[in-house]
């Protein structure tokens, strides 16, 4: 019995994902406000704001220094690791980040932390993109 990896295609375009507007949005009530196009429910700003630190990090902090090489955050080593050895590849580092974080100062530890959302951003990537491209991590034959 043989275990094939078989990736989803990195390199075909994609359309960008739609943008929220009043039709796709959740209806607003006096509790949400839109923030960067996404409703935030009153009582939600706290976790709003660290996944858009996440998002941050990625994106100008260590992951573009460290590994975005300009390409895009789906074209980045982290999603070609993923293809090659399956989302446990995410999932472990995240845990790694995790475990981590607790032997850390706070500010090092909220660091590493957002981190670990951004390799679990990560995984949900690829699980996405291999529903779209209905192409399976790993088929027994």
């Amino acid at each position: 019995m043989t275990i094939h990896a078989t990736p989803p295609a990195l390199n075909h375009p994609k359309p960008p994902p739609a943008r929220p507007n009043k039709e796709t949005l959740p209806s607003m009530d006096d509790s949400q406000e839109i923030e960067h196009g996404v409703a935030v429910v009153h009582g939600y700003e706290d976790l709003h704001q660290v996944l858009v630190r996440a998002l941050d990090q990625a994106q100008q902090g260590k992951g573009k220094e460290r590994h975005a090489d300009g390409k895009p955050f789906s074209e980045q080593p982290m999603q070609q690791l993923i293809a090659l050895y399956g989302r446990g590849f995410a999932l472990g580092q995240a845990g790694k980040k995790m475990q981590e974080s607790q032997r850390m100062e706070p500010d090092a530890a909220v660091r590493e932390l957002l981190g670990a959302i951004v390799y679990i951003a990560g995984s949900i990537i690829s699980l996405e993109n291999a529903q779209k491209d209905e192409a399976p991590y790993n088929v027994l034959e």
